[in-house]
């Protein structure tokens, strides 16, 4: 595109398309960013329960073998059983988790891409508007060409006469 031409005049009719576009992606990174805090939010308390389930076997084991106490063993054990039940719901709750993040980044990716194809457009609108302009450019110099012609050939023709 030539520096000379004026874009002044240049309007793009997909304008409000673009930016309902940008919306909705600025939307769905607004998704994507909730999904990632609750994934890690999942992984922080999955983490979190791994390790009191750490902590709680060792426990019932030291327990076990310094005591023989078979209710406390058995107390902790339930603890245990339930600790794995909580574990295992988190896993399940980290899959989901996981799945709504892949999905929320692939709706972002789709967005990102329909917005560069509506940029793109504007872009190739813009290159148009300015080879239009360089050719009414390229016009109105002819023609003023022409006209400067015609006068100095009519300047010519009387400097011949005097």
């Amino acid at each position: 595109m030539s520096q000379t031409v004026d874009l002044r005049g240049f309007h793009y009719q997909l304008a409000p398309v673009h930016q309902l576009a940008q919306w909705e992606l600025d939307r769905l990174r607004q998704k994507l960013a909730l999904a990632q805090t609750d994934y890690a939010n999942c992984e922080t308390a999955l983490s979190s329960l791994k390790q009191r389930y750490g902590q709680v076997t060792q426990l019932a084991k030291d327990a076990w073998i310094s005591k023989f106490n078979v209710a406390s063993h058995a107390h902790a054990l339930n603890y245990l059983q339930a600790l794995q039940v909580q574990i295992q719901q988190k896993m399940g709750e980290l899959r989901d988790l996981k799945k709504a993040l892949e999905d929320a980044r692939q709706l972002c990716v789709e967005q990102q891409k329909k917005l560069q194809l509506i940029d793109s457009h504007k872009a190739d609108a813009l290159n148009e508007f300015a080879l239009v302009q360089e050719n009414i450019l390229s016009s109105e110099a002819d023609r003023d060409w022409s006209a400067r012609s015609i006068w100095r050939d009519k300047q010519k023709m009387k400097q011949l006469e005097s």
